[in-house]
């Protein structure tokens, strides 16, 4: 990348981009990423949401564990469930499971910053976004084998609050 004349080597590095489409984000929703893991080629992305559809919703998920070349996926059209979403003061707990592996990750908050969401095309809520959250990230196989075990760190994390009322 060149800024201001000055080239910016990236190579190497580790990275995320994302495009969001439509007008309006959920009512509510979990976001999670991270690349920082002690295991340098992991990559974690898992978005909880209250998803619309024909006047009413449903809670969606997507999401994927990245290592070793492979990707493990758990997400709402491949039959993956929501076992546990939780949270206690600055802890957040998720359990994830689809047909072959049990994903378990215990996040801590950290600081963050509020960013602004669309609603309705204006760009008019607050929410929440920080980049500096740790997760401990546990892939277990049908027989309760770990197939990975780490903790990442500098995470990004958007979690609005009424998520967690939606497994109740």
């Amino acid at each position: 990348l060149t800024l201001n004349g000055e080239i910016l080597d990236f190579s190497g590095g580790n990275g995320y981009i994302e495009k969001d489409w439509g007008r309006s984000f959920p009512k509510a929703w979990l976001w999670l990423h991270c690349n920082n893991f002690a295991q340098s080629d992991a990559s974690l992305m898992v978005s909880i949401a209250d998803i619309p559809w024909l006047g009413s919703y449903f809670l969606g998920l997507i999401g994927f564990l990245y290592f070793n070349g492979e990707f493990f996926l758990f997400n709402t059209y491949g039959n993956a469930k929501i076992e546990e979403l939780s949270y206690s003061g600055d802890s957040v707990q998720v359990s994830l499971r689809n047909k072959k592996q049990q994903l378990l990750l215990s996040i801590r908050k950290n600081t963050s910053g509020t960013l602004k969401a669309p609603v309705n095309g204006d760009m008019s809520r607050h929410i929440k976004e920080s980049i500096d959250s740790e997760v401990v990230v546990k892939l277990l196989d049908k027989d309760k084998k770990i197939l990975f075990d780490d903790k990442g760190s500098r995470a990004g994390l958007e979690a609005i609050d009424t998520i967690f009322h939606y497994l109740k």
